[in-house]
């Protein structure tokens, strides 16, 4: 009996010291900075426990009750990485700055965050240092400068970008994944994304309509934003001022509470307008005001989960007045006021359950909805009213409803990932300008990747989608991708992909006739499809402290179906949208990058071939463009200077009429672009100033022959490019 007794006072006491090695354990995992790192997946092994993942909060930090000691495993990609073991309750890990160069971690059409360098397409990375030193304050800014990017501007409809030769109603522009709506002629107005609060943006040149469906044909640009990464509060002040009449300031504010985060973001963007004429009523360049607000909420919920809620407002005013006309009883105007708005609610949902598999959830509602007013004005009384004109007052409004899934896994041996994902579409366009008023259009999709990396050297992936769709029936769409690394200096890609866009709910059903206008719609249109093969090559050298990187590639694009707008009778100015015959393109990039020490200097080629084929006739360009960019930075002084180049060559474009039966040349001459920046930080790295000239070669007008394009071009033999030299500021202060 005495044993029995002594038996379990011993397994008592063994119950009672094993609870006992169960201790809160508070992990902060900080920078060299002193600042918390966030949404760090950190693994944790115990005596008795495998490797469990947890993640940071909004603090840094992960509360656990665990046994002592326990050993903590790191991997965060631009850190040095770390393993220790521990012994203590509260412990503070300090990850040092990786002294390897990296090209960044990209997330736009991958099965999970990779290094750049990892990623089977060809990826380029436009960093928050990159956009400061432009001093540019929308996406049309940044773009201007990049290889295989031409861009165009329209008085009214803003400014627009082609990738390859292929036009903006094939380029999908997404904000964290999601796609943005608002397409005026097929295009989204690249002066209406302001990139204050971007992170960074992330561009794949080529059809991506395995992930992410119609409209990325020629490729998919990525901004990602700024996301909560507070200690309890953080905040950052930004203001701009440009020599043309630009003044723009705005403000981000955050704070974190346990394991919830808030921040708020908002600003005003002004520019008074341009013109030749000093005192010109009607300007060239027409004046803008832009306001917006972004609200961004998260939560971590558990070890592994997140949730962020985002709700974003913008509105624009675009003036275009008219010159007075003055007769012996009146003066008067007629004056138009363009007004955009845009709301937008995404819905973000991700979990982790262990190293191995994710699920990722994004959902949301936008609204578009862009107001065009025309107002008689007296200059005697200064009073102005409405036009009684029907075709003088107009509403257009276009809502989207959006959910797109991935889930997302790491076979054991990691030879092998896959994805498999959803996404859903479904648009609702009202306005006057559309039959009966009112159009819908449904897409429903479902894709999967796969990743096969057999060893360190290959990397193998297959992709498809299959999509159901209200108006057409569509096709399945492949897409292979094949990374070669023979050794750490040299990698080759090889992608395949066909690509297609549907017709826009625009193309199909419009019906837009005023004085200036007369645009029909087709409901007989068919799809655009394409076929993409790519090849690049990245070499690495490196002697001494000199190093050497050499990008090339060379790209071929088969369009078949292109829609384009055609001018069915020139004499009232009637066009409507045609699926022409095919569209090809071949081309071409050489690019370089010298490093030594402090000073960066990149140059690069492009050649394009453009091969256009209506009703068998066969009409061939070459386009040549250059670009250039040299960064030094001064250690003893801290201050970095950057400049940037690039020389845009002669465009031949052909203009369809009598119903593509026949076609008219019209091309744009070549021009050159450059702009500068010098750069300092200060007060412990609080205070960031730029100052800088934007078109230092006061590039204004571009030669043109023919019809250079677009609806309010009203330049004559001339296409507008830029409004001169400017000079600009932009302060930054951080909390």
């Amino acid at each position: 009996m005495n044993k029995i007794f002594v038996l379990i006072v011993l397994l008592t006491l063994t119950k009672v010291t094993t609870a006992q090695t169960k201790n809160a354990v508070v992990i902060s995992v900080i920078n060299e900075n002193n600042e918390p790192l966030t949404e760090t997946n950190v693994y944790i092994h115990t005596n008795n426990n495998k490797n469990k993942l947890y993640i940071t909060d909004f603090a840094g930090k992960i509360k656990l009750d665990i046994e002592l000691p326990f050993t903590l495993q790191i991997n965060r990609i631009g850190y040095e990485p770390i393993q220790k073991s521990y012994s203590e309750t509260q412990v503070k890990v300090i990850l040092k700055d990786s002294k390897t160069e990296l090209g960044g971690v990209v997330i736009t059409g991958q099965t999970e965050s990779k290094k750049v360098e990892n990623a089977p397409q060809k990826i380029t990375i436009i960093d928050s240092k990159k956009i400061q030193q432009l001093g540019a304050v929308s996406l049309k800014d940044v773009l201007i400068n990049e290889l295989n990017f031409k861009q165009s501007n329209d008085q009214i409809l803003g400014a627009t970008a082609s990738i390859r030769g292929i036009g903006g109603q094939n380029i999908k522009i997404l904000i964290d994944g999601v796609p943005l709506i608002g397409r005026e002629n097929g295009n989204i107005d690249l002066s209406q994304i302001n990139l204050s609060n971007i992170e960074r943006i992330e561009i794949i040149e080529g059809p991506m309509a395995v992930n992410f469906g119609s409209d990325a044909l020629a490729g998919v640009i990525n901004l990602i934003t700024k996301k909560n990464s507070f200690k309890k509060i953080t905040g950052q002040l930004n203001t701009y001022y440009e020599t043309i009449g630009r003044y723009n300031v705005d403000a981000r504010i955050g704070f974190a509470v346990k394991n919830i985060s808030y921040s708020i973001y908002g600003g005003r963007n002004f520019f008074g307008g341009w013109d030749t004429l000093p005192q010109a009523r009607q300007q060239l360049w027409k004046p803008k005001t832009q306001y917006f607000i972004e609200n961004q909420l998260s939560f971590k919920l558990g070890k592994s989960s997140f949730l962020r809620v985002q709700l974003n407002y913008y509105q624009e005013l675009l003036s275009a007045k008219g010159n007075v006309n003055i007769t012996p009883y009146e003066a008067y105007s007629l004056d138009q006021y363009y007004k955009t708005y845009r709301y937008n609610s995404i819905l973000n949902f991700e979990k982790k359950f262990n190293n191995k598999h994710q699920l990722n959830i994004v959902s949301s509602v936008q609204l578009y909805k862009r107001e065009k007013n025309t107002y008689y004005k007296d200059h005697v009384t200064l009073q102005q009213t409405l036009t009684p004109g029907v075709d003088e007052q107009d509403t257009n409004l276009f809502t989207t409803y959006m959910s797109r899934g991935t889930y997302s896994a790491v076979h054991e041996n990691k030879k092998t990932q896959w994805q498999i994902g959803y996404e859903y579409t479904h648009d609702i366009a009202l306005g006057k300008k559309l039959t009966n008023e009112k159009q819908t259009i449904t897409d429903i999709a479902a894709f999967g990747n796969i990743e096969y990396i057999p060893n360190n050297k290959w990397l193998l992936r297959l992709g498809t989608r299959s999509a159901w769709n209200s108006k057409f029936g569509l096709p399945i769409m492949p897409a292979l991708n094949i990374k070669f690394t023979p050794n750490i200096n040299s990698t080759y890609r090889f992608s395949y992909a066909k690509g297609y866009r549907s017709p826009s709910l625009k193309e199909l059903n419009l019906y837009f006739v005023d004085q200036n206008h007369r645009i029909i719609g087709n409901e007989n249109l068919t799809q655009e499809t394409s076929d993409n093969f790519n090849l690049d090559f990245e070499k690495k050298h490196k002697l001494r402290k000199l190093s050497v990187t050499i990008n090339g590639s060379l790209y071929f694009n088969h369009l078949y179906n292109m829609i384009s707008l055609v001018a069915t009778n020139l004499i009232i100015n009637e066009y409507t949208y045609k699926n022409i015959d095919e569209f090809r393109n071949i081309g071409g990039t050489l690019l370089a990058q010298v490093k030594y020490k402090n000073i960066s200097l990149k140059g690069g080629y492009g050649l394009m071939n453009v091969q256009s084929k209506f009703n068998l006739n066969d009409y061939k360009n070459n386009i040549h463009e250059f670009n250039g960019q040299l960064n030094i930075k001064w250690e003893r002084t801290k201050i970095d200077f950057s400049l940037f180049y690039k020389f845009n060559g002669k465009q031949t474009n052909y203009i369809l009429s009598d119903n593509a039966q026949s076609t008219s040349l019209y091309t744009i001459g070549s021009y050159h672009w450059m702009d500068a920046s010098v750069f300092k930080a200060f007060y412990k790295n609080k205070l960031h100033i730029t100052l800088g000239l934007k078109n230092i070669l006061n590039i204004k007008n571009v030669n043109t022959t023919g019809n250079p394009g677009g609806f309010h071009n009203n330049s004559g033999n001339s296409a507008i490019m830029g409004y001169g030299r400017t000079g600009f500021i932009n302060l930054k202060y951080y909390l």
